[in-house]
């Protein structure tokens, strides 16, 4: 199983006044919504987030954003369970 980059694994949870969905936004995406003139962050999962105070309760899971910070398998044959044959050797 690959690892998600650093970024994706230090996400912070957001929650948006528009969708009241819990969204995983980067420490990056943090920094450049700063920057630009509408300082609204992008999700994981595309959605511009237009951030709750911090005292209010979390929304629900955005399923987006857990799909994308989710681990991907890179080699999906590489993980096989090996049993043995016969005669004790390996098999695939």
């Amino acid at each position: 199983m690959s690892v998600p980059p650093r970024s994706v694994r230090s996400a912070i949870a957001v929650t948006c006044a528009k969708d009241r969905r819990c969204h995983r936004v980067t420490d990056e995406a943090l920094a450049a919504a700063r920057a630009a003139p509408g300082g609204r962050p992008t999700a994981l999962c595309g959605h511009h987030v237009l951030a709750t105070a911090l005292v209010c309760p979390p929304g629900l899971d955005c399923q987006g954003c857990a799909a994308a910070a989710a681990p991907r398998r890179t080699d999906p044959g590489r993980h096989r369970r090996r049993t043995r044959g016969r005669h004790g050797h390996h098999t695939q």
